[in-house]
Formats: C-alpha cells, sequence, structure tokens
C-alpha cells in the first residue's frame, strides 16, 4: 500500500508541473496574440506623390487591411476626370503600383510594427487623371 501512496503522490506532483507549464504557455500564447493584434491595428497613411505635389488620402488603412486590392480600390474611390473627348475615364492607371517595388514597400509595411506611410510614387501627370476639385484640401506642394 505505502508503494502506490508514493506513486500517486509522485503522479499528483508530475502532473501539477505539466498543469503549470501548459498554463505558462498558454499566458505566452496570449501574449503573443495580444501584441499581433495590436501589430494589425496600426495605422497605414496612403500618399499618392508626383514631382510637384503629393496627397495624403483622406482614410488610413488598418495594417490588416494592407493589400494591392485594397490599395487600389481605396484609389479607385477617387473620382477621374472625363477623357480628352469627354468619354469617362474606365480607371486610373498609376505605373508605380505595377512594379516589384511597389510589391516590395507593401510587404514592408504589412510585416512593420509601428505606423507607417506608404508612398505611391507617380509620374509627372499622372494626378492630373483625377478629378481633385472636391480633395484640393488634400493637395500638398512638395
Amino acid at each position: 500500500m505505502d508503494i502506490f501512496n508514493v506513486i500517486a503522490g509522485l503522479v499528483s506532483i508530475v502532473g501539477t508541473i505539466f498543469a503549470y507549464s501548459a498554463w505558462r504557455q498558454a499566458q505566452q500564447v496570449n501574449k503573443t496574440l495580444e501584441q499581433e493584434k495590436e501589430r494589425q491595428n496600426k495605422n497605414v497613411k496612403v500618399m499618392l506623390k508626383d514631382p510637384t505635389h503629393h496627397i495624403v488620402l483622406p482614410f488610413d488603412l488598418r495594417r490588416r487591411e494592407t493589400t494591392r486590392a485594397e490599395i487600389l480600390g481605396r484609389i479607385g474611390m477617387i473620382p477621374l476626370m472625363p477623357l480628352p473627348d469627354g468619354k469617362p475615364r474606365p480607371r486610373f492607371e498609376i505605373l508605380y503600383t505595377n512594379t516589384e517595388s511597389f510589391l516590395r514597400k507593401m510587404y514592408e509595411i504589412i510585416d512593420g510594427k509601428d505606423d507607417a506611410e506608404f508612398e505611391i510614387t507617380c509620374e509627372s501627370g499622372e494626378l492630373d487623371q483625377f478629378n481633385l476639385a472636391k480633395f484640393q484640401h488634400l493637395l500638398r506642394p512638395n
């Protein structure tokens, strides 16, 4: 009978150690998840910049929303000027958004920790395709 008491005592001690280890691990996982949630909620400011002016878009993305589709969709919300023949412009065109450096910058921001600025470089005249009449307060000289 004494041997069973010793075994039961050892099993109890080992079980307590394992339970404590599992609890500590769960605390660490919860802390890591909370830090990641905070990181994903950091703001990303989107800016269109040409050689003479820049526009800071009036809304910030959260880091978890920072995808190519979301960025292009938000830029696409800016009204476009009609084509010279008066027909509506089908969509905007910014050459930088089709480059490898655009994707690299986006991935840097996605992997970052603090608030960030996503600067989209526009060629001369690319901002002219946007109807900025209602957005003059966003237009700033460089």
